[in-house]
């Protein structure tokens, strides 16, 4: 609690996408795995993965600079 005797959580260290340090990336990887997007992101390779054009993704991953998520999850959705 803090002195106003409102209770405070304590969530941890805070880190921004820019944040390189090996914490954030660890906050970061377990993190994305949570998200809905991520999970709908998956759901789509895993059905229309065939059909994407692989190519246009890592281009356009690459020049984000998000090639290693894109690996990562055409991995994880067995694409």
């Amino acid at each position: 609690m803090d002195t106003t005797g409102a209770a405070t959580e304590n969530r941890g260290p805070r880190f921004g996408p820019s944040d390189t340090s090996p914490e954030a990336q660890c906050v970061f990887d377990d993190a994305h795995r949570r998200m809905p997007a991520w999970r709908k992101w998956l759901n789509v390779l895993r059905i229309r993965g065939s059909g994407l054009d692989h190519d246009y993704l890592a281009h356009w991953a690459q020049e984000l600079g998000i090639l290693d998520l894109l690996e990562r999850s055409l991995d994880e959705a067995r694409v």
